[in-house]
């Protein structure tokens, strides 16, 4: 069998998560994170953005909930430094794994996680595509949007996700049982 490129990447990757998931000094794990913004070259910017963009609000939440914690007992601000030092590089080198790696070369030695990954990638198109057409609806329906109508509109396409979301797992499991995916 040969091992082509997308396969040791990833197997990089998973042994990088591995080590920075057990490391506890902060230092090594700016120092990792800092490697790992020299190796994204050119898209660090786009892949610094992405990673800010998808932690902000929760490293927020998380981090405000920790300090008001430390109001009613002592709390450590060198856990909160870790947490988020450590959830900042494994997003950004989780996101540079994938902008680099391709996961169906990655994945080609086994044949049920090719067709794993096939079915998420057909799944998260689907899902992006109806996401895009929601935001177009709402565009197109709504002369002055407001806040409650936003909500409306987002507790609508959320039942929606939610319930295409069931529907779309039950049929998958069904389908990967008829040509024996599961060898029970």
């Amino acid at each position: 069998m040969k091992i082509n490129r997308d396969q040791v990447i990833l197997l990089f990757y998973l042994l990088a998560l591995v080590l920075f998931t057990s490391i506890h000094e902060p230092m090594l794990l700016l120092l990792g994170l800092s490697i790992l913004f020299l190796v994204s070259g050119k898209s660090f910017f786009y892949l610094f953005k992405k990673t800010v963009k998808s932690l902000f609000i929760t490293l927020i939440v998380v981090s405000l909930s920790y300090i008001t914690m430390g109001l009613f007992k002592k709390i450590d601000p060198n856990f909160l430094i870790l947490l988020n030092l450590r959830v900042v590089l494994l997003t950004f080198m989780t996101f540079l794994m994938l902008e680099r790696v391709n996961l169906f070369k990655a994945l080609s030695f086994s044949k049920q996680l090719s067709a794993l990954v096939a079915i998420a990638f057909s799944q998260m198109t689907i899902f992006r595509r109806t996401f895009s057409e929601f935001k177009m609806g709402y565009a197109s329906r709504t002369v002055k949007p407001t806040f409650s109508t936003w909500l409306i509109s987002l507790k609508a396409a959320l039942l929606y996700f939610l319930n295409k979301t069931l529907h779309t797992s039950k049929e998958i499991t069904n389908g990967m049982k008829s040509r024996g995916f599961f060898n029970d």
